[in-house]
């Protein structure tokens, strides 16, 4: 059974990404074309398929499992307000509804890292510090939802 749901870096866009190069590797044109990729032809940053917030998208938060979820986002990464609004969402949609329906209210976890980008987990040598935090954090929820 599913017993809780990790989002790390989730890709979730936005109407443009927030790109700074002073802060992250991954450039405006990387996102561009990762996203190109993926999506249908002539597809608008953003599109439904890649944002669950989409007005046009067919899922909605009722989608979402109902067990504790957690949110990890760095604050160099030109997708971080994606995944914030994503994680408000969650909360908004959880917070609305009573402890009698069973949902984990307040359970749900937002992690920002510091000073790093998108996806520095995977490269641990540049970011040490911080993929070992957040290991920590993701073990830590791990444990207690499971």
């Amino acid at each position: 059974a599913i017993t809780g749901l990790l989002l790390v870096h989730p890709a979730f866009p936005q109407e443009k990404p927030a790109y700074d190069s002073a802060s992250t590797n991954l450039s405006d044109a990387r996102v561009h074309f990762y996203h190109t990729s993926a999506l249908p032809e002539g597809a608008k940053f953003g599109h439904p398929l890649m944002n669950p917030l989409h007005p046009e998208t067919s899922a909605t938060m009722r989608d979402v499992p109902n067990v504790p979820v957690l949110v990890a986002a760095a604050d160099g990464d030109p997708l971080l307000q994606g995944a914030i609004k994503y994680f408000e969402a969650l909360r908004h949609f959880r917070d609305g509804t009573s402890e009698s329906s069973g949902l984990h209210v307040c359970s749900d976890e937002f992690i920002e890292s510091k000073g790093v980008g998108h996806c520095f987990h995977l490269f641990p040598e540049d970011a040490a510090e911080a993929a070992a935090t957040l290991r920590g954090a993701l073990v830590a929820f791990i444990s207690r939802h499971s």
